[in-house]
């Protein structure tokens, strides 16, 4: 009997890549825009998503998504979704206060 690992490993290779569409558009359907998601961790208990946004948007930055995370203990996490142009700025230790950790987020 194959093992799970292997099961997952046929099935990713068989599966055929999708394709991209190349027409003209019609107005009607647009791409979505792709996004990066960011890990934002060891957030005091009382950081609403609310204060991450009204502080990325103090910066500059557009928050398309931003999820409060499930977490255990008094620390708040949150994964946050934004344009790939905007992803490279954030990643910088400049860009958040000290001992706010943030990495980024691994779908499971």
């Amino acid at each position: 009997m194959p093992r799970i690992s292997q099961l997952r490993a046929a099935t990713w290779e068989t599966y055929p890549a999708p394709k991209i569409g190349i027409g003209t558009s019609s107005g009607r359907l647009k791409p979505a825009t792709k996004l990066k998601w960011m890990f934002i961790g060891r957030l005091d208990e009382a950081t609403t998503a609310v204060d991450i946004t009204d502080y990325m948007k103090e910066t500059g930055i557009t928050i398309e998504v931003c999820e409060k995370l499930k977490t255990h203990g008094q620390s708040r996490s949150f994964k946050i979704g934004i344009t790939e142009d905007e992803a490279d700025r954030i990643d910088t230790e400049d860009f958040w206060p000290q001992g706010i950790s943030f990495c980024p987020y691994l779908f499971t």
